[in-house]
C-alpha cells in the first residue's frame, strides 16, 4: 500500500475546559492535513489505527456505540494525534459529545490550535466579543470560525499566510475583520478581508446589514465570502469579472444586486438559497447577459426579475467652456460608471466697468453718461445716483491673511472683510500669469480650494466686488500668492 496523505479531523469545540474539549458532533467538522504514515493497519479494541512517520497513532476507524465518545490519549502506548475523515462515518449519527485528548491540540483563550499553535483549528460557537489571534499563527483552517454567532471582531496577525475560504462564515454578529498592516498576504479595509492588493474579496463580516461600499480594485468575489450575510442590497464593483462558488450562499435577506457589464463567470451555487432575491440590475444588454457563464444551482439568480442596461449614474462635472461677459459657458457632467454625458449652460458673467467701459470686453457703461467725469484711480468707478449727480464708488482691494496648503489636496484662504463688498472673486492657476485659470465666487471672507494635484505649485489672487443698481464694480486684483501642495 503506497504512502499517501491523510486528512485528520478535529471536531468543532463548543465548550473548552483544561485538558478536555467537548464537541457537538452535529456541528461542522474541522479537517487538518497530516504527513505520510506507515502502511500497516493495526487494531486495538474498537479502533483501527496506523502508525505515523512521527511514531504516533492515527485512528482510521471506530466501531463503538457510545453517545459520549472519549478519544483515548494513547493506543498500545502510542500518542493519538489524528483521526481520518472516515473514522466516525458509521457512528456519527448517534454521537452527542466528543472528548478530544491533549495530545491532539493546544488551547489559548478558549480557542483550539494545533500542537505547535501555528494553525487555528476551531473557535467555540459560544465565544463572544473580540478574538485577537496571537502572533506566530500561520494558518486559519476551514470552519475555524464557522457559526460563531456572538463574535463581533476577528484580529489577524502579520504572521498569517493562509486563510481557508470557508474559515469565517455564518458569523451573524461579526462587524469587523482586522488584519495587521505588516501582513504580506492579506489586508483589510473598512473591516472587510481582501488579498494583499485588494483584487479579491475574501470575507465580508456577516453581522453588517448596510449596503457595502467596495473598492474598484476588486476583480473577483471569492468562494463563501458573503456566506450567510445579512445584507439586503449590493453593488458589485465595475471591474469584477468573476463570482466564485458559494459566494452568496445562504444570503437569505438579499433582495437586489447590481452586476457590472464586464462580468464573465458566475460559478455554481454562487447565489444558492437567496430566497428573497427579486431584482437583478445588470449594466449590459440582454445579449451580453446571456453570454455570461452561470453554473448550476443558481436559480435564485436566474429566476429573479432582470433589468438590463442599468446604471445608477454618479456624475462628475467639469467646465468645458468658461463663461465670459459676452458668451455663456458650458459645464459637462460625465458618469464615472458608464461614461454617459450631458451638459448645462453657465450664465454669462457680469461686465466689469472701470472708467466708463468694461475692462473685459470694452463695452461702454450705459449707466455713465459722460465717462470723462470718472476718476481714473484703480478700483474707482462712477455711476449716477437717483438725483443724476455722479457718485464715485471705490472698492478696496482685499489682502490675504491666510493662504496655505492644508489637509492634503487643498488650499485654505482667508482675508479681511472689505466694507460694503457684495462678494469676492478668487482665481487660481498653475500658471504665474494666469493664462489658464479657474475662477470661483464667494460671499464670505474665507474659501477652500479643493481637488488640487499633489506636488504642484498654484498661484492665487482675489478681488472684491460691489453690486450697485444691478451693475458690478470690482476692486483691483490682489498680489498673487504662490502655494505648493504637499506630496
Amino acid at each position: 500500500m503506497k504512502m499517501k496523505k491523510r486528512w485528520t479531523v478535529l471536531l468543532c469545540a463548543a465548550c473548552l475546559a483544561a485538558g478536555t474539549i467537548f464537541s457537538p458532533v452535529t456541528g461542522a467538522a474541522i479537517y487538518a492535513e497530516e504527513g505520510g504514515t506507515d502502511s500497516s493497519e493495526l487494531e486495538s479494541g474498537d479502533y483501527t489505527y496506523r502508525v505515523t512517520e512521527m511514531g504516533t497513532a492515527e485512528i482510521l476507524n471506530y466501531t463503538g456505540s457510545e453517545k459520549d465518545w472519549v478519544i483515548p490519549d494513547q493506543l498500545e502506548g502510542l500518542d493519538v494525534t489524528g483521526i481520518v475523515r472516515e473514522a466516525v462515518a458509521e457512528v456519527r449519527p448517534i454521537l452527542e459529545r466528543v472528548t478530544i485528548p491533549a495530545s491532539m491540540r493546544s488551547i489559548e483563550d478558549g480557542i483550539l490550535y494545533d500542537k505547535e499553535k501555528e494553525e487555528v483549528v476551531s473557535c467555540p460557537r459560544s465565544k463572544t466579543g473580540e478574538v485577537h489571534l496571537p502572533e506566530g499563527v500561520q494558518r486559519i483552517k476551514d470552519h475555524a470560525f464557522y457559526g460563531c454567532q456572538s463574535l463581533t471582531e476577528i484580529e489577524i496577525p502579520a504572521s498569517v499566510w493562509s486563510i481557508s475560504q470557508y474559515a469565517i462564515v455564518f458569523c451573524k454578529k461579526l462587524e469587523n475583520i482586522v488584519v495587521d498592516s505588516d501582513n504580506r498576504n492579506y489586508c483589510s479595509e473598512n473591516g472587510i478581508l481582501y488579498n494583499l492588493n485588494k483584487t479579491l474579496l475574501l470575507a465580508y463580516p456577516g453581522g453588517r446589514t448596510e449596503k457595502p461600499s467596495l473598492p474598484e480594485s476588486v476583480t473577483g468575489i471569492a468562494s463563501n465570502s458573503f456566506c450567510g450575510s445579512r445584507i439586503t442590497d449590493l453593488e458589485i464593483p465595475k471591474n469584477v469579472t468573476g463570482i466564485e462558488s458559494g459566494a452568496f450562499f445562504g444570503c437569505q435577506d438579499l433582495e437586489r444586486i447590481k452586476l457590472p457589464k464586464g462580468l464573465k463567470n458566475i460559478e455554481e451555487q454562487a447565489f444558492f438559497s437567496c430566497e428573497k432575491l427579486k431584482d437583478i440590475f445588470y449594466a449590459g444588454s440582454e445579449e451580453e447577459w446571456r453570454a455570461i457563464s452561470i453554473g448550476a444551482s443558481n436559480e435564485s439568480l436566474t429566476d429573479a426579475r432582470m433589468h438590463y442596461n442599468y446604471c445608477e449614474h454618479i456624475y462628475e462635472s467639469s467646465v468645458t467652456a468658461e463663461p465670459t461677459c459676452t458668451a455663456a459657458g458650458v459645464k459637462t457632467f460625465t458618469c464615472s460608471k458608464c461614461g454617459n454625458k450631458y451638459t448645462e449652460e453657465i450664465a454669462k458673467t457680469a461686465h466689469v466697468y472701470q472708467n466708463g467701459t468694461c475692462s473685459l470686453c470694452g463695452q461702454a457703461d450705459p449707466a455713465v453718461a459722460n465717462p470723462s467725469q470718472t476718476t481714473p484711480d484703480s478700483g474707482s468707478q462712477t455711476t449716477p445716483d437717483s438725483g443724476s449727480q455722479a457718485e464715485q464708488i471705490t472698492v478696496p482691494t482685499p489682502k490675504f491673511s491666510l493662504c496655505k496648503n492644508t489637509k492634503g489636496k487643498k488650499i485654505t484662504l482667508k482675508w479681511k472683510k472689505v466694507s460694503k463688498a457684495s462678494g469676492y472673486r478668487i482665481q487660481y492657476s498653475a500658471d504665474k500669469k494666469f493664462k489658464k485659470k479657474t475662477t470661483k465666487d464667494c460671499k464670505k471672507n474665507a474659501f477652500t480650494i479643493k481637488k488640487l494635484k499633489k506636488g504642484k505649485k498654484y498661484y492665487v489672487r482675489i478681488q472684491a466686488y460691489r453690486m450697485v443698481s444691478g451693475k458690478r464694480y470690482d476692486s483691483g486684483w490682489s498680489k498673487a500668492k504662490g502655494v505648493k501642495v504637499a506630496k
